[in-house]
């Protein structure tokens, strides 16, 4: 794969031709929380987020997260919650 190109949780799930209900149930997890995940509601734990790249088949490295999470993390460094 070509290293600059990145995908969303949502894509990389989308691409391996995965359902929302297997891999939520190959993850232990919700149908509900891997959507929170995908649409950057909430950010996964490492393990999980791991164990999603090893089943969509891409490098955690290509995983991007939508812009909402990105700032969510970046105030909560600001205030010292993270």
């Amino acid at each position: 794969m070509n290293e600059n190109v990145t995908l969303s949780l949502y894509a990389a799930r989308v691409n391996a031709g995965m359902s929302r209900a297997f891999v939520a149930d190959e993850l232990g997890i919700s149908a509900g929380t891997l959507g929170k995940y995908e649409k950057g509601e909430i950010e996964p734990g490492s393990i999980v987020f791991v164990q999603m790249c090893k089943l969509y088949g891409v490098p955690c490295e290509m995983i991007r997260f939508e812009e909402r999470l990105i700032k969510r993390r970046e105030k909560k460094m600001k205030k010292g919650d993270i």
